[in-house]
């Protein structure tokens, strides 16, 4: 029983993460320049609120894609640390106040968000993928792929959290 608290931690801590970062991700894009200080701290709360309610009915898919997503946007902080285009300062930015408007933001800032999309669609299409069967000859690719019958590597569980905890493993601890 003890176990079962911690996947429901997790599973609480993945979806308020998710739900951070893309209410983070859509102030930048427009939404942070109309409202104010208080309006950007509620809007984000529920957000990563909603976050962890549509955690517990769809749990494969806010995983595969908000790990995509969270990871997406990390490496793009990641390599604006080194480049120094602002974008890092934008999402610093978008919890103290009222953002810049969208149209004044440099290029660069743009590129940064347009990667996070592009990586985040391609983290979920690589998370998603229908199992497939791997020719032994490609020995290389076997190691990486989903085994033919099995669920993508990337999905935790097969059942959704709240059915463990209704009905929970006859050998859990208490």
């Amino acid at each position: 029983m003890v176990f079962m608290r911690y996947v429901t931690f997790g599973t609480i801590m993945i979806g308020l993460v998710t739900g951070y970062a893309l209410a983070q991700y859509i102030l930048i894009l427009g939404v942070g320049s109309i409202l104010d200080h208080t309006s950007h701290i509620i809007y984000t709360l529920l957000i990563s609120m909603l976050g962890i309610v549509v955690m517990f009915w769809v749990e494969r898919l806010i995983v595969a894609c908000g790990s995509a997503f969270v990871g997406s946007l990390l490496v793009a902080v990641g390599v604006d640390v080194f480049a120094r285009t602002g974008f890092l300062e934008l999402l610093g930015m978008a919890m103290m106040g009222p953002l810049p408007s969208p149209q004044f933001y440099p290029g660069a800032i743009w590129a940064f968000v347009s990667m996070v999309g592009i990586l985040a669609a391609i983290g979920v299409a690589v998370q998603t993928r229908p199992p497939v069967s791997v020719p032994t000859s490609h020995w290389w690719y076997y190691w990486f792929a989903p085994r033919p019958g099995q669920p993508p590597t990337s999905w935790i569980t097969g059942k959704p959290i709240t059915s463990l905890l209704v009905n929970p493993p006859a050998n859990t601890l208490v």
